[in-house]
Parts: structure tokens; C-alpha cells; sequence
């Protein structure tokens, strides 16, 4: 895979602690399997269905795929049931790959809108619902 961005759905509280901490090791879920999962464009809008419906302080945080370095693979998820190859961390996410976040909300459709967003490149970068105003760079 070449994805040369990947996402982590994340609550605020995540996103504030790897601000602060310079890194992020992962919540709960991540934890138990052993990885930080991520997703590509194409994957997040059903992971964030599948792991994050209706959480009121949900983050997008976009990654520099290059920048997570061997850490991170591209496997099979739910053993080989979903398709695609997901990307998975296996190490700390580090603030540094960080080149973008926006918070999002979630629709009355069931899915997610962020409110910023990532770019690539100079142009607009990957969101779940279809309006990207876009953001530069990572504020802190």
C-alpha cells in the first residue's frame, strides 16, 4: 500500500494527551490487540462507524504514512473478513507525523463531517463527508 496519508479516530482527551506528551501509545482497543489502529481515506468513514458512533468528542488526526516509518504494516483486519488492507502502528504514534486534525461531528445519517481537515500536497485533503475547508498545518 501507498496511502501517503492514514488517519486516527480519536476523542479529544487522546488528542490533547499526545499534544502534550509528544506521542500517543494508543487507547484501550489499540492496547488490547496489540497495534494503533489507523485507516485509510477509504476506511474511515466505517471505522468511525464501526468503533466510534456517537462520540460527542471525536478528532480526525491525519498521519504521514513515510513518517511512522517499519512501525507501521498493512494487514488483513477481522481476519480477512473486511476488505482491504488496513494500516497498523506498531509503536508509539509520535506527534511529529502528525500534519493535520480536525474535530468532527457526527451527522444525522449516521456518519461523520469533520470540521477542518488535512491536506496533501497543497490541496484538500481526505475527509468522510464530502466538505473539506482544509487546514495546513497541526496547531497546537
Amino acid at each position: 500500500m501507498a496511502d501517503p496519508i492514514v488517519h486516527k479516530l480519536m476523542t479529544g482527551a487522546e488528542w490533547r494527551a499526545m499534544r502534550d506528551d509528544g506521542l500517543h501509545r494508543g487507547g484501550e482497543h489499540d492496547r488490547r490487540d496489540g497495534y494503533i489502529h489507523l485507516s485509510t481515506t477509504a476506511q474511515v468513514r466505517e471505522s468511525a462507524a464501526k468503533h466510534r458512533t456517537g462520540e460527542s468528542d471525536l478528532w480526525l488526526v491525519c498521519l504521514d504514512a513515510a513518517a511512522l516509518g517499519a512501525a507501521l504494516r498493512w494487514e488483513a483486519a477481522s481476519g480477512g473478513k473486511r476488505p482491504g488492507l488496513f494500516p497498523h502502528l506498531y509503536g508509539d504514534m509520535p506527534l511529529a507525523a502528525v500534519r493535520g486534525r480536525s474535530r468532527c461531528r457526527w451527522t444525522g445519517k449516521g456518519g461523520i463531517v469533520s470540521r477542518g481537515g488535512c491536506r496533501e500536497g497543497g490541496r484538500p485533503g481526505p475527509m468522510t463527508g464530502g466538505q473539506d475547508p482544509g487546514r495546513s498545518a497541526t496547531r497546537r
